[in-house]
């Protein structure tokens, strides 16, 4: 090994599943300095991926900073007539979409840009028995969905979170599917106040076990549900401010989760006390507006990063942009035919780390 160039150890090492790199940093010094210098720091500064709901193509920006030319690259396109994709997250650089077909639920794909595998996920459960029934939907499937990774296991999970299809199917249970698996596992949470408002969202934060998403009961004020992906664990939490549940929404903040009344933006911290963080005077992008130290806007189909001056992650400063604040172009995009007249999020954001590691080492096992 040791004649191996850096380059190419780098190479071999991001084909292997995150969990095991992080073990390899004990084979030898060699290999600690690789994986905490060249694949950690890739890890620890995410690009910036812009999805394209109506035309299922990702772009990438490699540079937010005030030198970048406003330009990206086409990363992956899904080409399928008739169908809707929508991305429903990325993790560790693989993309999960979700294609809204006459089928409830979707269907759900993993795919690995890098190496243009992809994976694909059973129905969820009683959604076969609507298949060619349900017409034009009032729905998004996606937006009940989330895609997260728990670096405690080494595992990839997709979550379906407790919802109503109008009055179609009414989703009373979470439901959960590990890759490699065969089949979604099914989560009580009791009674019908876990139910979600999809129109909130369904956020994984980064490096945590914890799904959320917004419910409302009748009668009562929005509140935050979290179910822990390593114990089904239901815990709810109170709202900073209230708010309808169709002004709200929730995004992913310095890791941590975030609450987005616009203009402002609220992150949960410590204690579960809530901190007023973000000002906007701009347009935020969905679903993912935070890259390391800069804060994304968007305007119509441009898109702009901003580097607040002295305001650490963790700090409890607020950080207010300005209507007039410029920033630094980092991309534009292309109008999209306006096929689905509905949807007024033709672009969403993520973040997004290129992987080498083979889809096949999630081929399915037996439960």
């Amino acid at each position: 090994m040791d004649r191996v160039s850096t380059d190419v150890l780098v190479q071999i090492l991001q084909r292997l599943p995150h969990s095991c790199r992080r073990r390899g940093r004990y084979v030898c010094r060699r290999w600690r300095d690789v994986v905490n210098n060249r694949i950690t720091e890739t890890h620890s500064s995410p690009k910036l991926l812009i999805w394209s709901n109506r035309l299922a193509v990702a772009y990438v920006a490699d540079d937010l900073s005030p030198s970048s030319t406003g330009s990206c690259t086409e990363l992956r396109r899904i080409a399928e007539t008739g169908a809707h994709h929508r991305l429903i997250g990325t993790c560790n650089g693989l993309l999960c979409v979700c294609v809204d077909r006459r089928v409830l639920g979707g269907t759900v794909t993993v795919a690995n840009p890098a190496t243009g595998e992809t994976l694909h996920l059973p129905l969820l459960p009683c959604a076969g028995q609507f298949i060619g029934y349900l017409g034009w939907k009032e729905w998004d499937d996606a937006d009940a969905y989330s895609f997260a990774y728990l670096p405690t296991t080494g595992q990839f999970k997709v979550v379906h979170v407790p919802c109503s299809y109008e009055q179609v199917y009414d989703y009373r249970t979470v439901h959960v599917f590990t890759l490699g698996r065969t089949t979604w596992r099914e989560v009580s949470v009791g009674t019908g106040d876990a139910m979600c408002k999809l129109a909130a969202g369904v956020v994984a934060v980064d490096g945590m076990s914890m799904i959320y998403w917004v419910t409302i009961t009748r009668g009562a004020s929005a509140k935050i549900v979290s179910f822990d992906l390593t114990d089904d664990r239901i815990v709810s939490t109170t709202t900073p401010v209230p708010a309808r549940h169709d002004r709200c929404r929730l995004a992913e903040v310095h890791e941590r989760l975030g609450y987005v009344v616009w203009p402002d933006v609220w992150v949960l911290g410590d204690g579960n006390r809530w901190s007023h963080r973000y000002n906007f005077e701009q347009g935020i992008p969905r679903r993912h507006f935070v890259y390391g130290e800069y804060v994304l806007t968007c305007k119509r189909l441009s898109f702009h990063a901003h580097r607040p001056n002295g305001t650490p992650a963790s700090g409890q400063d607020m950080v207010q942009i300005g209507e007039h604040d410029e920033g630094t172009l980092v991309a534009t995009m292309v109008a999209a035919p306006q096929t689905y007249y509905r949807d007024g999020d033709s672009y969403v954001t993520f973040p997004y780390v290129e992987t080498l590691e083979p889809l096949s080492l999630y081929a399915k096992k037996n439960d």
